[in-house]
């Protein structure tokens, strides 16, 4: 499908029920604001704004350079959609805390206030997030959402050393989940077995990946994945690990890179005009997809303004955009999983 204004959008999104009222999640990453022309975030609005049960996940680098007026556009487009009754939930990318040029190419960080400056700014945008219904808990700029019987768990990746999850965020986020889960020490009961006989599915939401996509990207996963795996995934039963940073769409029923646990891998697209290799857009994911094991649905916002949908059902084979990105398998996969992925590096 194919329309060229946000009024096409809307209309049909409601009249083909494409965007269920099961409680709808959209999800985008990269914005980069401040760094391209934003009408595409206009989209984004739109389409959040088209059915009920909203929710809105942004995996990191909402901003390009964490400049003052970048988080006042974002902190404006937060406050938007929370006031139309849309949950929000955003994590950090390492775009956000800082200049890019300071702090990671003449690795300068500890020779200023950059930093922390950033790091200031971005948790004053942060904030109102975590007064919303649904928060179970937060600490810093994690937190953990419950969304009827599916939790939420946004972790920061990145930190001044490397991107990672450190031990503290682990170990606080599985403490949060075991209290919600009501395990107690010694309990013979695990939190992943304890979690499907509550119907609870488990989303952990970062900034970086964990997977190598390629030896030539340039996008590298984090560090130190084994713990994270072994301490939260494993031991939970997580479902699904979102992210961002890659600047393109994947779906994937794989396995982590280190203890090969299986899990749903969903890296959300990019909005910003300033992605040259891959399609831009957003993920449209409802629970009745979770539930069915269906891959999201892809909203792309072509650059010349148009708009596309499509699906697994289409088999994401409209998607090649007029720089001949193709829609090819990403890695290995295990046996029947599904596996689409937009735009990978050349």
């Amino acid at each position: 499908l194919n329309f060229t204004d946000l009024s096409q959008l809307a209309a049909v999104l409601n009249a083909s029920r494409l965007f269920f009222s099961n409680s709808n999640m959209l999800l985008v990453s990269d914005i980069h604001c401040g760094s391209h022309e934003e009408s595409a975030l206009s989209y984004l609005v739109a389409a959040a704004r088209a059915d009920d049960d909203r929710l809105v996940i942004v995996s990191g680098d909402l901003t390009q350079d964490s400049r003052t007026e970048e988080f006042d556009r974002m902190a404006a487009l937060i406050t938007e959609l929370m006031a139309a009754g849309i949950t929000v939930i955003c994590t950090p990318g390492n775009h956000d805390f800082g200049s890019q040029l300071l702090n990671f190419k003449l690795h300068l960080h500890k020779l200023s206030n950059n930093y922390d400056e950033a790091a200031a700014r971005l948790a004053r945008l942060v904030q109102p997030t975590l007064t919303q219904s649904g928060v179970v808990a937060s600490s810093g700029y994690d937190s953990v959402f419950r969304v009827g019987s599916d939790v939420f768990v946004a972790l920061n990746t990145q930190h001044r050393k490397a991107a990672r999850v450190k031990k503290t965020q682990i170990a606080w986020a599985a403490a949060t989940l075991a209290d919600l889960l009501r395990l107690e020490a010694g309990d013979a009961v695990q939190g992943a077995e304890r979690a499907t006989a509550l119907g609870i599915r488990f989303h952990l939401i970062c900034h970086h990946s964990m997977w190598q996509d390629s030896a030539v990207d340039k996008h590298k996963p984090m560090s130190r994945r084994t713990r994270l795996e072994t301490q939260l995934l494993q031991r939970f039963g997580f479902f699904s690990y979102i992210h961002g940073h890659n600047h393109r769409f994947t779906y994937q029923d794989t396995t982590t890179p280190k203890t090969a646990y299986r899990i749903r891998r969903v890296s959300a697209p990019t909005l910003s005009t300033r992605n040259k290799h891959h399609e831009r857009g957003f993920l449209q994911w409802t629970l009745t997809d979770i539930a069915s094991n269906a891959p999201p649905h892809l909203v792309i916002v072509r650059h010349n303004g148009a708009i596309a949908v499509a699906g697994p059902a289409d088999g994401f084979d409209e998607l090649d955009d007029e720089r001949g990105n193709e829609v090819v398998p990403l890695g290995a996969a295990p046996a029947a999983a599904g596996v689409f992925s937009i735009g990978q590096e050349a």
